[in-house]
Order: structure tokens, then C-alpha cells, then sequence
């Protein structure tokens, strides 16, 4: 008798239990969306996106986490990937941290970033090589490192060392301008 008077109070607090839990896995999978996908990617994979530009200019910049250069730069690309988002461009970011927390410390890194809103990838270890050899054969690996391609895939800039958002405009625009 006394367990169906408290059957009412139970029935509340089993909703409300369920509420909060639906709530916060509702809240982990919003922060797993606003975490930006991290993907690895090789030497092929990158040569495939690079010959494979539908019409459209290519930035690809290199960088790391504890390149203070390259993290003093990333705003300014983040400005430029947000101006050019609705032009013949593409932006794609590739880093070449290393080791096991590589993915973790590049997910924190763009969150503080706000994740913008464009393709993050990190370098294998064991494509680096081949990485810099495709990039541009002149390059020894230093970063930041930047490079522009036309919408036919061709190297316009190679870009070495941080640079601003005024700099990379203009590298950008005569690009774009080549490419009409």
C-alpha cells in the first residue's frame, strides 16, 4: 500500500532522471559536432586533392601546434578561409604534429580557434617526405609553410615563414585574377 502512494513520486523522478541524461547526451553529441573532424591523411590522398581542383584555387597551408609562427599566422588564415568561402577558392589546412595526442592537441587548437570552417588534416609520420617533395621540391620542410594553387592544380606561391592577412590577399587574388 505505501509503495503505490510513493509510485506517482517515483514515476517524476525516473522522468526527470531520464530528462537530464537524454540532456546531457544531447550535449556531448553537440560538442562532438562543434569539434572539428580531424582526419590523416598521406602523400596520394594529398596529391588527389591537389590535382583534383574543379575549377578552383587551392591554399594549403602547413603548420603545428608548437610552431609559434605558424599559430601567430593561423588567424589571419582563418579570416582569409571565412572572406573567400563564397569565391573559386579552397583552404585546407595540414599539420604535421606528431605522436599519439597529435589529434587531441589539433582539436584544441581549433577549438580555440572557434573551428572554422574548413578541412583540417594532419600529415602521417611516414608520408613527410613524400609530403614535402610534392609540395614543391625546393622546400626543406620549415614552417609555416603556405602554397597556392591555380584551378588547373599548377604552384603559384610558395609561401615560407608567417605572414598576414593582407599578404595572403594579395597572393590570392593574383591567382584568382589568372584564373579568369
Amino acid at each position: 500500500m505505501k509503495l503505490i502512494r510513493f509510485l506517482p513520486v517515483l514515476l517524476v523522478f525516473i522522468f526527470i532522471s531520464g530528462c537530464r541524461e537524454n540532456e546531457s547526451k544531447s550535449n556531448s553529441s553537440d560538442d562532438e559536432k562543434n569539434r572539428r573532424k580531424i582526419e590523416l591523411i598521406n602523400a596520394e590522398d594529398l596529391e588527389e586533392i591537389i590535382n583534383n581542383r574543379n575549377g578552383k584555387t587551392l591554399l594549403i597551408n602547413v603548420w603545428a601546434t608548437w610552431c609559434k609562427p605558424c599559430i601567430e599566422e593561423f588567424p589571419h588564415l582563418v579570416k582569409i578561409a571565412g572572406d573567400y568561402k563564397n569565391r573559386n577558392f579552397e583552404f585546407l589546412s595540414l599539420n604535421v604534429d606528431f605522436g599519439k595526442k597529435a589529434d587531441s592537441l589539433v582539436a584544441d587548437f581549433m577549438e580555440k580557434q572557434n573551428n572554422p570552417d574548413f578541412p583540417v588534416y594532419i600529415v602521417t609520420e611516414k608520408s613527410t617526405e613524400k609530403v614535402i617533395e610534392l609540395l614543391n621540391k625546393n622546400w626543406d620542410g620549415a614552417i609555416p609553410a603556405t602554397f597556392i594553387y591555380d584551378n588547373e592544380a599548377r604552384q603559384k606561391s610558395f609561401i615560407l615563414g608567417s605572414q598576414d592577412y593582407g599578404f595572403f590577399k594579395k597572393n590570392i587574388d593574383t591567382v584568382l585574377n589568372m584564373s579568369l
